[in-house]
């Protein structure tokens, strides 16, 4: 699968235009602050219907517009067009059509499109809070899976509800008690299927990373690896359910106390280990680099795998943490047949002369106040 064209309407910086691609690489050379970034958080936007920065809709809108629209075109691994439109506006908000018909559930558009980002601000997954490590789980998982998905928009909305009622009780609402056993039965539930797909991808996660780290770090024989860390995720899969609505029982009132939901997958963490250290409290600044290309390639490879297409690869400033010889390098074990968006400086594009991947391309993009342009390469 691989992104025809762009087509781009009052996004953020960017200046109305569209923009056709190369099926395999395409390098995106600029100063900071003209639009780079900008530019594959649109393509991941129409992927994925979110932004990779978390950002709200109305702060994607162009300064002074009221409207933002994007529309990509789409070649899938059957050869078939695919167009996708998103539109954003604040009276309406989102509007989304697939191949001209509207899209009323986004989740409908999780995995059609697969794709995988890699950016400086992903090093927070290595090293940031456990709430970075299962928004990058559930964005791969839900990829993989559109069940996994369904389950965890049910399961995130079973928590919502039982938190409101764990506060009616904690108020002194005592018929809420009988409500709060129906909400404890589902998220049982969803919470035990979670955690089930969580340990097969950690597993099969598992066996990619370690390859992939042996190659990236460079010659280290120290092995990387991912465990699930759950209060629950110790329990075999037969039991798990049991064990969940006990351990529900010997904290009810701790949860009422507090008026939340306080175990279960989203509460839970993936611990990172170079041998047998914590990444995360003793990895180098390299070592979390290297563990971090790991898992990204890992996760190219895995939705190569279950989606039988290859997905987008969106590497944001490659080269800021890696010189040319190690980008080249990375770049090779991360391109295969997918097609790739690369963005780096206009210092970057003198640097990468004469580089192997730069000869081979015809075409370059070049980014200045939002507006980009294509040059032959050479010329």
């Amino acid at each position: 699968m691989f992104l025809r064209s762009l087509g781009i309407d009052s996004f953020r910086n960017i200046e109305p235009q569209s923009l056709h691609f190369n099926a395999d690489k395409n390098y995106f050379f600029g100063d900071n602050a003209q639009g780079k970034t900008n530019l594959l958080e649109a393509i991941y936007l129409l992927c994925l219907c979110k932004s990779f920065r978390s950002a709200a809709d109305q702060e994607m809108l162009r300064m002074g517009a009221d409207v933002y629209s994007l529309r990509g075109l789409f070649i899938d691994s059957q050869n078939i067009e695919r167009e996708v439109s998103f539109c954003y506006s604040g009276a309406a908000g989102k509007q989304i059509s697939l191949d001209g018909k509207p899209v009323h559930h986004y989740s409908t558009l999780v995995g059609l499109f697969p794709v995988v980002i890699l950016s400086v601000a992903d090093y927070d997954i290595t090293h940031g809070a456990p709430q970075q490590r299962r928004r990058f789980m559930n964005i791969l998982s839900s990829q993989c899976s559109p069940r996994y998905l369904n389950d965890l928009k049910e399961y995130e909305r079973i928590v919502k509800q039982r938190n409101r009622v764990l506060t009616l009780i904690q108020t002194g609402k005592q018929q809420a008690e009988s409500e709060l056993e129906v909400w404890d039965e589902q998220l049982v539930q969803r919470g035990s299927a979670l955690i089930r797909f969580r340990h097969k991808i950690i597993s099969e996660l598992n066996e990619l990373v370690q390859s992939y780290y042996q190659t990236i770090a460079w010659g280290r024989r120290e092995i990387f690896s991912i465990r699930y860390q759950s209060r629950l995720a110790e329990s075999d899969d037969h039991s798990l359910p049991d064990h969940y609505a006990k351990a529900l029982q010997r904290i009810k009132k701790m949860e009422i106390q507090r008026g939340m939901t306080l175990i279960g997958p989203h509460r839970d963490d993936f611990i990172f280990r170079i041998g047998d250290r914590s990444l995360k409290g003793f990895g180098s600044r390299g070592e979390h680099k290297s563990a971090l290309i790991s898992l990204k390639a890992a996760e190219v490879t895995l939705l190569r795998q279950k989606l039988n297409t290859s997905p987008l690869l969106l590497l944001d400033d490659l080269y800021a943490e890696l010189d040319r010889i190690r980008g080249e390098k990375v770049l090779d074990i991360f391109m295969d047949d997918s097609q790739c968006f690369i963005t780096a400086t206009t210092f970057d594009y003198a640097a990468l002369q004469g580089t192997r991947s730069l000869q081979n391309q015809k075409t370059l993009f070049f980014v200045t106040d939002g507006k980009f342009s294509v040059k032959n390469n050479g010329s």
